[in-house]
C-alpha cells in the first residue's frame, strides 16, 4: 500500500511538472511571437532613421559644394560685364578623353571672384594682397571698376601680394581684383567605383573629382529676360547664356547616400544582381534616370548666382 501511494504521489507531481513546463513553453512562445515582430520593427525604424540622417547629411555636403563651385560664375562687381555660361550633354562633351555619364549635363563657365582683393594705386603700379583663399596656379585676374572691367596677367608672391603695372586704360585708381578661372563641371565614373562630380580647370592639366556619390545631374538656368532682377523663365535648352541674364540655376540630381549592394558593370549602371527595387524618374528635360531607392535619391537645389 505504501509503495502504491508513493507511486501515485510521484506520478501526480510529475504530471504537475509537465503541465508547468508546457505552460512555461506556451508563455515563452507567446512572448517571442510578440517580441520578434517588435524587434524587427525597431530594426526597420532604426534603419529608416539612419537613412534619413544619411540623406540629409549628403544633401548638405552636396549643396555646400554647389555653392562653392558655381556661385562665382554669375555676376561680379559693379561693372556687370557679361560672361558666357554654357550647358551641354554627353553628345557634345568638350572633353573627348573622358567618359561623361549618360543622361547627365555638363556646365562650363568662368569662376570669377572665388578670391577677391582690393587694389590701390602706388606710383605707376597697382598693389594689394589676397588673403584667406588659395590662388594656386591662377595668373589671370579681372580688374573690376564700376565704369568697366578687364583682364590682367600677374604673378603673386608667397603671401598673396601682387604688384601690377598700371594699365593704360585704367580710369579709377582703386577697385576690386578677382581670380579668373575657366572651368568645366561634369559627372563621370569616379574613383570609388561609381559616378561622381568632376571639374576640369583650363589652368590645370588633370581633372579633379570634387564629390563622389553624384549619379546624374542637370542644370536649368533661371533667366531675367526684362532686366528687373527677377526670374522670368527657366530654360531647358542647351547652349550658351549670358551671366547678365542668369540670376540662378536649378540643379536637379540623383545622389547616393549610403553603400549600394547592386553590382556595377558600367560607369552609368544602376542595376545589377542583388537589386530588388529600381525606380525610374523622368527629369525636367524628359530624360529618364534610374536609381535604387535603398541607397540613392532624387533632389533639387535652387542656387543663386553671383559673388556678393
Amino acid at each position: 500500500m505504501r509503495c502504491s501511494a508513493r507511486g501515485a504521489i510521484k506520478a501526480t507531481v510529475n504530471g504537475f511538472l509537465l503541465i508547468e513546463v508546457l505552460t512555461a513553453c506556451a508563455i515563452l512562445g507567446l512572448c517571442l511571437s510578440i517580441l520578434i515582430p517588435v524587434q524587427q520593427w525597431l530594426v526597420r525604424t532604426q534603419s529608416h532613421q539612419q537613412d534619413v540622417l544619411n540623406k540629409a547629411q549628403k544633401r548638405r555636403i552636396l549643396e555646400s559644394q554647389f555653392e562653392a563651385q558655381w556661385q562665382s560664375i554669375g555676376k561680379f562687381g559693379c561693372s556687370g560685364v557679361p560672361r558666357s555660361i554654357v550647358i551641354g550633354n554627353e553628345f557634345n562633351a568638350p572633353l573627348s578623353n573622358r567618359a561623361f555619364a549618360s543622361g547627365s549635363d555638363w556646365l562650363k563657365g568662368l569662376r570669377l571672384g572665388e578670391c577677391v582683393a582690393e587694389y590701390h594705386q602706388t606710383g605707376s603700379h597697382l598693389v594689394g594682397q589676397f588673403s584667406g583663399c588659395s590662388i594656386n596656379q591662377i595668373n589671370t585676374f579681372q580688374l573690376d571698376q564700376c565704369s568697366r572691367s578687364f583682364s590682367v596677367n600677374t604673378s603673386l608672391n608667397h603671401d598673396g601680394r601682387f604688384n601690377i603695372t598700371l594699365p593704360s586704360e585704367l580710369i579709377e585708381t582703386s577697385g576690386l581684383i578677382a581670380s579668373s578661372e575657366p572651368t568645366l563641371w561634369y559627372v563621370a565614373f569616379g574613383q570609388a567605383g561609381r559616378n561622381g562630380l568632376w571639374k576640369k580647370s583650363e589652368l590645370e592639366r588633370a581633372a579633379q573629382e570634387i564629390e563622389s556619390g553624384v549619379e546624374h545631374i542637370a542644370f536649368y538656368p533661371l533667366l531675367d529676360t526684362d532686366g528687373d532682377g527677377n526670374a522670368d523663365a527657366i530654360s531647358t535648352e542647351y547652349g550658351a547664356v549670358m551671366s547678365s541674364q542668369v540670376i540662378g540655376i536649378w540643379v536637379e540630381y540623383v545622389y547616393r547616400f549610403t553603400h549600394c549592394s547592386t553590382l556595377v558593370t558600367a560607369p552609368t549602371s544602376h542595376v545589377g544582381s542583388g537589386s530588388s527595387t529600381v525606380v525610374h524618374y523622368t527629369n525636367f528635360r524628359e530624360k529618364r534616370w534610374s536609381y535604387d531607392p535603398s541607397c540613392e535619391s532624387v533632389a533639387g537645389y535652387l542656387l543663386e548666382l553671383g559673388v556678393k
